[in-house]
């Protein structure tokens, strides 16, 4: 999954050859909002963003962050572009290296937008 303009990712971050420091102070100073460990985006520009936008980001966090993750039903719908009935207030998420079970479901942060 791509990641999506405005996500930091800080994994990335680190593999570019830059250091953390300045995402930890701007997240601790109320700059960024915390997603998901090692996930951010501007406090502004998640205020501003819509449901569809803080989805996208949240999902892909998600995505990147569970190792072997396959996203499920309207969230894989959503993730591949398709359209569908609104926007859920949570994540659904499998796990290809633990074989077939029930998707875990990941409240998003902000639910309820």
């Amino acid at each position: 999954m791509e990641i999506p303009p405005g996500l930091i990712d800080t994994a990335a971050v680190l593999r570019s050859g830059a250091g953390t420091d300045g995402v930890h102070r701007a997240f601790k100073a109320g700059q960024l909002v915390r997603i998901r460990r090692g996930f951010y985006v501007r406090t502004g520009d998640w205020v501003s963003a819509g449901p569809e936008q803080r989805f996208a980001w949240s999902t892909a966090a998600i995505a990147r962050s569970v190792k072997g993750a396959v996203l499920c039903g309207q969230t894989a719908a959503l993730a591949s572009g398709l359209p569908t009935l609104g926007t859920p207030s949570l994540c659904r998420v499998g796990n290809s290296l633990t074989g077939p079970e029930r998707p875990q479901e990941v409240a998003l942060p902000g639910s309820g937008y």
